[in-house]
């Protein structure tokens, strides 16, 4: 956002967990830090009525780049998204290989589409895996 531009405000859902909280996140610019986010529980949302969790309410303070991996890195040096992954699969292969298909596990958000767990159960069933956990709120 440039200097003087207005703030953006987002309806969003939370990351953290399978309840899907409603957040209504306001994006501004903050000057030479770049952009700041503020989050606050979306009042009309169903599954939170404007309530958030400490890590809900903690996600302003997530979304900087500052500090974050944003390639691919191997050893090091940065890689290209096919090498990486195609080391990801040849180590996974290499594990259940040495120790058998239950050495291997996905642990996964409950804000994962349904679509993208589709895929990743139908991968896990086609590589003979069977450990997909989520958290579940309680």
């Amino acid at each position: 956002m440039a200097d003087g531009a207005a703030a953006l405000s987002v309806k969003t859902a939370c990351p953290y967990c399978g309840v899907g909280c409603g957040v209504a996140a306001v994006f501004s610019h903050d000057g030479a830090q770049g952009r700041a986010v503020a989050v606050a529980g979306d009042q009309a949302h169903p599954a939170n009525l404007g309530r958030l969790c400490s890590k809900g309410a903690a996600l302003g303070a997530t979304v900087g780049l500052e500090g974050r991996l944003l390639e691919p890195t191997i050893g090091g040096r940065a890689a290209s998204w096919t090498e990486a992954t195609a080391l990801v699969a040849r180590r996974f292969g290499e594990t259940i290989a040495k120790h058998g298909p239950d050495s291997v596990a996905f642990y996964v958000s409950g804000q994962l589409l349904t679509e993208d767990r589709g895929l990743l159960c139908r991968q896990q069933a086609d590589e003979g895996l069977h450990r997909l956990g989520q958290y579940r709120h309680q």
